[in-house]
């Protein structure tokens, strides 16, 4: 595994992008429940987390594959099991790709809220690699590093 503290700024975020979806069968978000207010009970607000993030769930929706609650560390592994994460699946496709391209134009430029915690990319189930945006990190993963490091360097210096 190797970790970038480096961002992608504009065109070399967008080329980042571009070898993801060329790569990738789908992605996800990651919302910690903790972002989200609660009730007195401590029982999450469905309706709130919808809203807090409908500007990113909205034009996405038509891309979902399925929406989980994990009780276990995330996929950066940067907390463990005791917090509740809400994950969004979405296909990989060029219509997916370009309405991530409208919310921001650098690896580490998200501007609505806490989301995405971490913005992951999977093939065959196995991660290529992972934008922790707020750690301003980006894991990529032994099992894409092989394909992905030489085809972003390729694609970064035409």
């Amino acid at each position: 595994m190797r970790c970038v503290n480096e961002d992608f700024f504009n065109e070399d975020y967008f080329t980042l992008l571009d070898v993801a979806f060329k790569l990738s069968d789908f992605f996800e978000f990651t919302i910690k429940e903790e972002s989200i207010k609660v009730n007195a009970d401590n029982v999450l607000n469905e309706n709130l987390l919808e809203e807090t993030y409908s500007t990113v769930l909205e034009p996405l929706d038509e891309f979902l594959i399925k929406r989980k609650v994990h009780r276990y560390g995330n996929i950066a592994h940067i907390y463990g099991s005791e917090r509740k994460s809400h994950v969004f699946r979405y296909k990989s496709i060029r219509r997916a790709k370009e309405v991530l391209k409208t919310f921001t134009n650098h690896a580490f430029g998200w501007e609505m809220g806490e989301l995405p915690e971490y913005l992951a990319f999977y093939s065959n189930d196995k991660p290529l690699f992972v934008i922790v945006e707020d750690e301003a990190e980006i894991w990529f993963y032994d099992e894409s590093e092989a394909e992905l490091i030489p085809t972003l360097i390729e694609r970064l210096s035409t």
